[in-house]
């Protein structure tokens, strides 16, 4: 592991580790074990939960997110309809989109992106939010026994 530093908002420095896994690349990645692992952290499968900023199905896929991939894929429905088949869609898409322009496509890396978004993944602070579910979702990838 290496070491990160956050700076609370109190201004104090803060010591996380960060799991090093640039062994771990997006083609060691399951994606649908991924995808299952976020599912079950973000609404625990249900896909009918809309969060509190919007987001929809068991992936919490946020409207931006939604239009950003819809057009890319040419998908063309309206964000309200979203239903699994769709989500499923959007959310491997935009994980794959999300390995492309991260530089450690690692779960653990993945699943902060997914939550903090892509500019705060490549942003050299740690942001304890997205730190603490990123370990959650990591964690619970490396022992789920699914196939």
């Amino acid at each position: 592991t290496t070491k990160a530093s956050l700076a609370a908002s109190s201004g104090v420095e803060v010591q996380f580790r960060m799991p090093v896994t640039s062994v771990e690349s997006l083609k060691s990645v399951d994606l649908s074990r991924l995808l299952f692992c976020i599912a079950q952290v973000e609404t625990g499968n249900d896909d009918t939960k809309v969060g509190r900023a919007g987001e929809r199905s068991r992936y919490q896929i946020t409207q931006r997110v939604w239009n950003q991939h819809t057009v890319d894929i040419g998908m063309h429905f309206r964000f309200e309809n979203c239903h699994l088949s769709m989500a499923e869609t959007i959310a491997t898409t935009h994980l794959q989109w999300l390995a492309r322009h991260l530089p450690n496509p690692s779960t653990w890396w993945l699943a902060y992106a997914w939550n903090g978004g892509l500019k705060c993944a490549l942003n050299p602070r740690i942001h304890t939010g997205p730190y603490g579910y990123a370990s959650r979702i990591s964690n619970l990838y490396h022992v789920d026994g699914r196939t």
